[in-house]
């Protein structure tokens, strides 16, 4: 999965307390805590914890902590949910470590600001073969990644993303090298 963030900054936000109080929220066993705000209007938080797959805690801990704020679970859009993904499993491509995911997204009242949570266990094996018969991961570190964004900016992003998906693989290339080569790559 990647994230293209395309076009121009929408215009400043002015930050809830409500959201401030979102922003804070980091699980009580995380270690290795990173948080970034971009410029246009995106924050970013990110962490590990030990916790043994598969683990709802983290989830539970955002939806009981963001549904004390007044936030609602979000029911349309990029992720077609309600409450937590199952569980996934895909190959990175740039690591080539197998990830194990679950996803949760959150919505405020007004509909603005968009409330994204992915976990992931990442593991490496030492043949493919191995990789493809795991169906658990081989460690307990539970990577978290909570974002803030604007909600139509993040509308328009995925119709951006739906468009590129659409098009013959050859020109996704394309397309991904001009982004990148302009805004900067968008792996990290």
């Amino acid at each position: 999965m990647w994230l293209l963030f395309i076009g121009c900054a929408p215009p400043p936000y002015t930050i809830t307390e409500t959201e401030k109080a979102a922003q804070t929220l980091i699980h009580p066993q995380a270690f290795d805590i990173e948080k970034s705000r971009a410029d246009f209007n995106f924050f970013h938080t990110n962490y590990k914890v030990k916790l043994a797959y598969p683990s709802s805690d983290i989830y539970n801990y955002y939806h009981d902590e963001l549904t004390k704020l007044g936030f609602l679970v979000f029911k349309d859009g990029l992720l077609q949910m309600e409450g937590p993904t199952k569980w996934s499993m895909f190959l990175e491509s740039s690591s080539e470590a197998l990830v194990h995911q679950q996803m949760g997204a959150w919505r405020d009242k007004e509909g603005k600001r968009y409330f994204h949570l992915v976990q992931r266990y990442y593991s490496s094996y030492g043949s493919r073969e191995e990789m493809f018969e795991a169906e658990i991961p081989n460690n307990s570190n539970l990577h978290v990644y909570f974002q803030i964004m604007d909600y139509e900016q993040m509308q328009k992003e995925t119709k951006i993303i739906k468009l590129i998906d659409s098009l013959p693989s050859i020109i996704q290339r394309w397309v991904l090298e001009s982004v990148a080569a302009v805004y900067g790559s968008n792996e990290g």
